[in-house]
């Protein structure tokens, strides 16, 4: 395969830059900034309030019966946060936890069925696209999860975070996630995904594994990995 080709993986994509359209509107919601460290809404409850995060970053947590957190999503500008629970109206089993210092706009029930659904349906479209962005990316993720081996997964999430604009002529990724995060999103222990890295290394494929700057020093045995 060419190196300049771009695949299109999508069992970990960002949602689209869709949401950017709402911008117009969001002097209607509730404006609120947020601590990094902050959890907006606690497992057990009803998400009575459909955020609009326009700046700074959300994890999508779980905790799992022995106590373990398990990371689901990463949560990047602009985008919805929490659309399922705020219209299924049911108890949610996961929460949010502010990764980085955040601005978002709330909307209530009351705002968005009465003034966003009949008034704004270019703007109702883009939270169903959201949505199904969401779900299809989900979908995907926990296929990949579940019948793919780790090498295919760690180059899998790599890929989709890789700058393709490339610096001292090598491929590099910032991802955002240290070692910890990126075992919880995978769903394995990180002493397993920190054995997986340095194989990586030791075969010349990866660089040694950073959250700021991870690069990909054989791209064609890279890529075969994602293809597998």
């Amino acid at each position: 395969m060419n190196n300049n080709q771009h695949l299109q993986i999508t069992s970990f994509s960002d949602i689209p830059e869709m949401n950017r359209t709402w911008q117009k509107i969001l002097p209607q919601g509730n404006r609120i900034e947020r601590p990094k460290g902050y959890e907006l809404l606690s497992a057990g409850n009803k998400w009575e309030t459909l955020y609009y995060l326009e700046s700074g970053e959300m994890h999508l947590m779980r905790t799992l019966p022995d106590g373990r957190e398990r990371l689901l999503w990463v949560c990047t500008p602009p985008s919805f946060i929490g659309e399922g629970p705020f219209f299924d109206e049911i108890p949610t089993a996961s929460y949010f936890i502010v990764s980085k210092p955040s601005v978002l706009y709330g909307f209530s029930h009351n705002w968005v069925l009465n003034t966003l659904l009949p008034k704004y349906p270019e703007l109702t479209l883009t939270l169903l696209q959201s949505m199904a962005s969401k779900l299809r990316v989900l979908h995907n993720q926990s296929i990949c999860l579940t019948m793919e081996e780790l090498p295919s997964r760690i180059c899998k999430y790599l890929y989709v975070k890789l700058n393709h604009k490339m610096q001292n002529n090598k491929n590099f990724v910032t991802t955002g996630l240290n070692q910890q995060e990126l075992a919880n999103l995978l769903g394995v222990h990180r002493v397993t995904l920190n054995k997986v890295l340095r194989s990586l290394e030791k075969q010349g494929i990866l660089g040694p594994y950073s959250k700021h700057e991870t690069y990909i020093l054989d791209m064609d045995a890279f890529l075969a990995l994602i293809e597998l």
